[in-house]
């Protein structure tokens, strides 16, 4: 079983004299508690200005991905930065708990919304899982070579057969935005992403906003899907 984190940043003692002790009735629970298990805590203190050190944070969280609890008082910047580098990927809760039982509810709480992981717009998620998969595979067109046929789009690993229903609008959008290509062979479609646009494409995959307009339509679905699904795109 992979290894699961959570992190915690947190008033320093003089800040709040009852933190030491509120942590490590946490870490109790969290090294014993069998629905913790598998779970470990890694936290940092503010400094004297109620911060800390957003690139330390996001580099340690982006080596291992999981759920980020604030304690007030912290300032509004280091919060704001934080859901905007995790904004789909992981839960970033602000917590002020009065006593160890609160902390521990909070940790929970980022816990289980991390596992369920936050929502998107279903369209979205699969449009970012095809992309993902078309590079992967690489699938950037050419004479002969480097084209996915269309019924094979929602078969194999990178977007799952429950999605196929989905596909026909997303490979629609996409296709008249540009980022896809198509041919025809024996009379069927074959789809690849456009090689004139391989940097945009590159950065679809890495800040999962597609370009222009595109990421508007897709987001218009009212149905939802889970994020959790988008993890594969940071280990591409």
């Amino acid at each position: 079983m992979a290894a699961k984190h959570i992190y915690l940043c947190h008033p320093n003692s003089l800040q709040n004299p009852h933190m030491a002790e509120w942590i490590g009735k946490a870490e109790g629970v969290i090294s014993t508690d069998p629905t913790w298990s598998g779970w470990s805590m890694t936290t940092w203190e503010y400094n004297r200005h109620c911060a800390v050190s957003i690139k330390d944070v996001v580099g340690t969280i982006r080596n291992a991905l999981g759920p980020v609890v604030l304690l007030r008082n912290v300032q509004k910047r280091v919060l704001l930065d934080l859901r905007k580098h995790f904004a789909d990927r992981t839960s970033v809760l602000l917590g002020d708990p009065q006593n160890a039982a609160d902390l521990l509810n909070v940790l929970e709480e980022a816990r289980d919304d991390h596992v369920v992981g936050p929502m998107r717009p279903r369209k979205l998620v699969v449009a970012l899982l095809l992309v993902a998969k078309l590079e992967r595979h690489n699938m950037w067109g050419g004479r002969n070579k480097g084209y996915m046929w269309a019924s094979d789009l929602a078969k194999g690993r990178g977007v799952a057969e429950e999605f196929a229903d989905q596909l026909p609008a997303v490979v629609g959008d996409m296709y008249s935005d540009g980022l896809l290509i198509q041919k025809r062979s024996a009379g069927k479609k074959k789809y690849a992403l456009n090689p004139d646009r391989r940097m945009e494409i590159h950065r679809v995959i890495r800040t999962r906003e597609f370009p222009g307009r595109l990421h508007g339509v897709l987001s218009r679905d009212p149905r939802l899907a889970s994020a959790r699904l988008l993890d594969t795109l940071d280990r591409q």
